[in-house]
């Protein structure tokens, strides 16, 4: 959105939270206004969830879905992200009716390029559900490229392949090439012909 499209917001604040998000906007190099766009989007998309959509959540922390993960076996993990997949399909129709007032996914998800940008914001960076600690992905020509380092072991590096192989597979991308390890992840697809 352009400045000149952003409508602008007021709050009152008592100083205990002035203060945390001065100690917060130091911390990490943002604006006020940024920190407090992202808690905007946070809440909307997980304190309000049961009124945008229909797919029930849990919560775990990292710890304690380290400890399921680590216990689920390949095939496990192939029907784990199947179950992901399937649900963030759900999500995906239910925020593009919520937001765009139209229940035609396929014109705001036209290219893989939103996609993406879309599942690094509501999953993988910390701006969502905070999955990796770092993540660098783009497109170039006909190629995929996703990077990011992680604090679970190998078999997430191996849900997340299985899981982002899903949505890939919606814009006929091909996995080609993949180096998955305890606490990172390497993946390249290439577009099909």
């Amino acid at each position: 959105m352009t400045i000149k499209k952003e409508i602008i917001l007021s709050t009152r604040v008592d100083k205990n939270l002035l203060k945390q998000l001065d100690i917060f906007s130091k911390k990490y190099n943002q604006s006020k206004s940024k920190i407090l766009r992202n808690a905007l989007q946070y809440y909307i998309r997980f304190a309000q969830k049961d009124n945008l959509t229909k797919v029930p959540y849990i919560i775990f922390t990292k710890r304690e879905f380290q400890e399921l993960i680590d216990k689920l076996t390949i095939d496990d993990l192939r029907n784990l992200a199947e179950h992901s997949y399937e649900s963030a399909k759900l999500i995906r129709k239910d925020f593009v009716k919520q937001f765009f007032q139209t229940e035609n996914e396929v014109a705001i998800f036209l290219k893989p390029r939103s996609m993406m940008t879309s599942l690094q914001h509501f999953l993988f960076d910390y701006t969502g559900q905070n999955w990796m600690s770092s993540i660098k992905q783009y497109f170039h020509k006909k190629y995929y490229y996703f990077s990011g380092k992680h604090v679970f072991n190998k078999n997430f590096s191996i849900y997340i392949t299985y899981f982002l192989d899903k949505f890939m597979d919606e814009y006929k991308y091909d996995l080609i090439d993949s180096t998955l390890r305890e606490k990172f992840i390497y993946l390249v697809y290439r577009q099909r012909d």
